[in-house]
């Protein structure tokens, strides 16, 4: 799904196009074009007697981007494990891995590498980084999980098909 710019948080739209989603049938939902990070939300419900799950991420943010300004030079990555029982999709571990798109000079030109923060920040590995950027990049990297990351591991709601529209 296409979503609104620069907004750090889903507005009302997108939550009620996210809970029709589900109710057509949808298990997984990746939103995209905010160009900033959006939280992601586990939903469990019960539709037509038979048991639900759902996970939605509002947006991934920039992967690969130009953009510097903060928070737009911060993305990530999303691993879902589904698992099939008979016909229906069982979402297993959810993983969130912010991103950072660093941005510097190789051989008189441009260069662009998507750095995973935890990763990143464990190893101090890459050259290009300075002491204070790490520094900066750490109190960074908590802000971003905090943000995009559910307060409650799970979203117990109505089953989407009794929600008035």
């Amino acid at each position: 799904m296409s979503w609104s710019l620069y907004q750090p948080d889903p507005n009302e739209e997108q939550r009620l196009w996210v809970d029709k989603l589900f109710e057509w049938g949808a298990d997984l939902i990746f939103g995209s074009h905010p160009h900033v990070l959006q939280p992601y939300e586990f939903r469990e419900w019960v539709a037509e007697g038979r048991f639900r799950q759902g996970v939605v991420i509002y947006s991934l943010g920039n992967f690969i981007s130009n953009q510097r300004e903060k928070p737009r030079d911060i993305g990530g990555i999303l691993t879902v494990n589904l698992t099939k029982v008979g016909n229906q999709a069982r979402i297993g571990d959810v993983d969130f891995i912010p991103t950072y798109v660093h941005r510097y000079w190789q051989n008189g030109q441009r260069a662009y590498l998507v750095l995973p923060m935890d990763e990143m920040l464990e190893h101090r590995s890459y050259p290009q980084l300075t002491g204070k950027d790490y520094d900066l990049l750490h109190h960074r990297y908590q802000q971003t999980l905090k943000h995009v990351s559910p307060a409650e591991k799970l979203i117990k709601q109505e089953p989407p098909d009794q929600i008035d529209y």
